[in-house]
This record gives C-alpha cells, sequence and structure tokens, in this order.
C-alpha cells in the first residue's frame, strides 16, 4: 500500500514483509490478496480490508498472516526475519493448536448437553465423559506449550461450566473437586459452592 501513495521513504523491508504476507495467503487461501480485472479495482482492492482466510485456515497462521499484511506498515512485523521466526513457532506449537481445537469442539458439545438437561443417566454419562475429554485436551495442548491461551482459557471454561452445574443439580463436593483446579480465583463461583455447601449441611 505505501508503493502506491509514492511514499517512498516508507518503502523498505516491512514492505517486503506486506509482499512475504501475500505469497502466504496466496498458500493459504488459493488465490493472491487482491484481484481486479483492471489496475483501478486491484488498486481499490488493496486499499481494502484483506480477504479473510479460510476457517480451516488455524487461528495462530491467520493471525500472523493478517499482520504481515496490515496496510499500515508499523503495524506489521520488523522484518522478514520476524515473520519467518514467528511462523517457525507457528510450525513448532500447531500440534497443541490442534489438540486444544479439538478440546473447543469437545466443549461446544459439552455447553450444548448442559444447556438441554433431560435428567437421563445416559446424559450424565454423556457429560463425564465430556469433561473428562475437556480436561485432558486442553491440558495435553498446555503440556506441549504452556503459552497456548486458547488451552488455557479452554480449561477454565470447561471447569467454570461443571462447576456451575454441579452446584445446579446440588452435588457440592464434586463442584468444589472441580474448583480446585481453577488456576485462577472466581470468587463470585467460590461462594456459590460455599453457599451450595453450607445448604447441604441445614
Amino acid at each position: 500500500p505505501e508503493m502506491l501513495g509514492g511514499e517512498v521513504s516508507r518503502i523498505g523491508e516491512k514492505t517486503d514483509v506486506y509482499l512475504l504476507g501475500g505469497i502466504l495467503h496466496e498458500i493459504l487461501s488459493g488465490h493472491p490478496p487482491h484481484r481486479g480485472k483492471d489496475l483501478r479495482e486491484m488498486i481499490t482492492s488493496i486499499l481494502m480490508d484483506v480477504p479473510p482466510l479460510p476457517d480451516s485456515v488455524p487461528p495462530a497462521l491467520r493471525a500472523i498472516t493478517a499482520r504481515a499484511l496490515e496496510c499500515d506498515p508499523d503495524a506489521r512485523f520488523e522484518s522478514p526475519l520476524q515473520l519467518r521466526l514467528a511462523l517457525e513457532g507457528y510450525l513448532r506449537h500447531r500440534g497443541s493448536e490442534r489438540i486444544a481445537q479439538r478440546a473447543v469442539e469437545r466443549l461446544a458439545e459439552l455447553e450444548a448437553c448442559l444447556a438441554q438437561l433431560d435428567g437421563t443417566e445416559e446424559q450424565a454419562q454423556r457429560i463425564h465423559g465430556l469433561v473428562s475429554e475437556c480436561r485432558f485436551g486442553f491440558r495435553e495442548a498446555l503440556a506441549q506449550w504452556p503459552d497456548n491461551e486458547a488451552a488455557r482459557v479452554g480449561l477454565r471454561r470447561t471447569l467454570t461450566v461443571i462447576v456451575e452445574h454441579m452446584v445446579s443439580t446440588g452435588d457440592p463436593k464434586a463442584a468444589r473437586a472441580y474448583l480446585s483446579e481453577l488456576d485462577v480465583s472466581d470468587a463470585a463461583l467460590t461462594a456459590r459452592v460455599s453457599a451450595a455447601e453450607a445448604q447441604l449441611l441445614e
């Protein structure tokens, strides 16, 4: 984009980053980020937002590509080397990303199941199984990559929803056990569990 306005002073390594981002976008989507039947359409496309990548592209890789293709050079990676390091980091951690994504899918199933309770033993077993899958998946993702924030957030969400479920179904002991696994303190949730425990003793 900086080449269109004649901003020669802004052309440099970050321009190379943009061009490399365009190649990366084409590899991931099958087409270049900017298209048009003539020069006017092409320029208009360049000045507008870059089309989003397919949902099949992992979020971390989408974020790297989007940063490389920022219109403002100052918002891009500092150099092609930084872009390369970001991609190498993604490749190192993609196993963790995949495991976390599968756990996120199980978490969505868990939340859908909890939203439509029918009180059957079959459903209770399904909930128990989904909770186990989520906890294992998110923990395995974190074991492979401790900085996987999606896995950390997913594990917290899993524990929070099952604690809330156990409180609402009158099982504060189980709720307390799950609560103890949270890596951050949740005062409101802790108070709910304590209230449920006190009610059980009355």
